[in-house]
């Protein structure tokens, strides 16, 4: 390119650079992009941060602080009016409401929402309708919007929050895809034997694994509730649970005290080796009540381990039901506790399942390619701003 593209990322925090962001910005800046990443000031990150890429810090605000918005959202207009991007793209509902505003109001010909996630499917009643309406807000002030799954893709379009033509799914979906070589197959064994023997855990044991946030909206209720139903045939099974400490208000209290004291019951603190607790168990799951896409997904199946998921838009992306994995109602302990079942008496299948997922996988998200849909689709964008202006 004679001239770069100039591409401004912007989201609340830097931990959404960390887990989804930071290798396409690597890859695009190595094609020829003048990147600049905005989120909220991260020393301890910035000493790790990308050669060549720019950052520049703005606070934005979280959850309801309407002042700290404000503050963002004219910060924000300053830094593009200055700046003169050819796309904003912008993730996370605070910083892409602001973001969409700021870049509508400063000029900017290409702003893409990133819509990983709808946060108001999970409310209820006047609540669910002002985080919908401005769900559509940030969907009205956006040139492009990017769900990470069909799923999502055609949910919105079906909620009236943008009409068909400003959306479309890179590719299968997804995030970021999957770095085949993080999640390489080929040491399952090795990190499997590596694993159980830390946590002390018997080869011949089933192991039902979830790595995530434990929270009521990832279904750690129902998870909780259909595993001290497995329990009660009294085989040799243990839940794998790997993620933050914190624990949501909503969570049963009753469950997670049983859990802890459960000696089926394995909780391990976030890692950032997943591929290695994947690896160590028999299935995985992600019984969560929604989704963007649901990374966790692929990452299980790309190591070989077949998954059990919810009935909803995202995972459901990422599996081929009944050769990958399973799918389950949501917010059913029952049909959860069935396909835990299932499973366990199927061992045969829960292998084939891995196999079949691992090679679906590598053909559908590997994360190099994802990358060449991204940058085609930069591309694309950029193309179409130029014949608007």
């Amino acid at each position: 390119m004679s001239t770069a593209i100039k591409i401004c990322y912007v989201t609340t925090v830097s931990l959404t650079f960390k887990t989804s962001l930071i290798e396409q910005i690597r890859y695009m800046h190595a094609k020829g992009m003048d990147i600049t990443v905005v989120f909220s000031r991260d020393d301890d990150y910035l000493k790790i941060f990308p050669p060549g890429v720019k950052y520049h810090p703005i606070t934005l605000a979280r959850g309801n602080d309407l002042l700290g918005s404000v503050a963002t959202l004219f910060n924000l207009y300053a830094f593009f009016r200055k700046e003169q991007f050819d796309i904003v793209q912008y993730t996370t509902p605070n910083a892409s409401l602001c973001a969409a505003l700021a870049a509508k109001w400063a000029g900017v010909p290409a702003r893409v929402f990133s819509q990983w996630g709808l946060r108001y499917v999970g409310f209820n009643g006047v609540r669910r309708s002002l985080y919908k309406w401005l769900e559509r807000l940030t969907c009205r002030y956006s040139t492009h919007i990017r769900p990470d799954s069909h799923g999502n893709l055609r949910f919105a379009i079906a909620e009236g929050l943008y009409p068909a033509e400003k959306g479309a799914v890179i590719w299968n979906g997804s995030a970021r895809g999957v770095d085949m070589g993080k999640f390489d197959y080929t040491k399952k064994s090795i990190w499997r034997h590596e694993v159980r023997a830390q946590l002390h855990i018997d080869e011949a044991t089933f192991v039902y694994g979830y790595i995530g946030r434990f929270m009521r909206d990832k279904g750690t209720n129902e998870l909780l509730a259909a595993y001290r139903r497995i329990i009660k045939l009294q085989c040799d099974t243990i839940l794998l649970m790997v993620g933050t400490t914190e624990l949501e208000e909503t969570l049963d209290i009753s469950l997670i005290e049983w859990a802890k004291q459960s000696s089926s019951v394995v909780f391990v603190n976030y890692t950032t080796e997943a591929e290695k607790y994947f690896s160590a168990c028999d299935v995985s799951l992600l019984p969560s009540y929604r989704e963007g896409f649901g990374n966790t997904v692929i990452e299980a199946e790309a190591v070989g381990i077949p998954v059990i998921v919810s009935d909803i838009p995202g995972p459901t992306d990422a599996v081929i039901p009944r050769e990958t994995g399973l799918v389950v109602n949501k917010q059913d302990v029952d049909d959860l506790y069935y396909a835990m079942h299932y499973l366990l008496e199927h061992r045969d299948i829960c292998v084939r399942m891995g196999e079949a997922a691992h090679a679906f996988v590598r053909n559908s998200f590997e994360q190099q390619a994802y990358f060449k849909h991204v940058l085609a689709d930069k591309m694309h964008i950029y193309s179409q701003s130029r014949k608007r202006q």
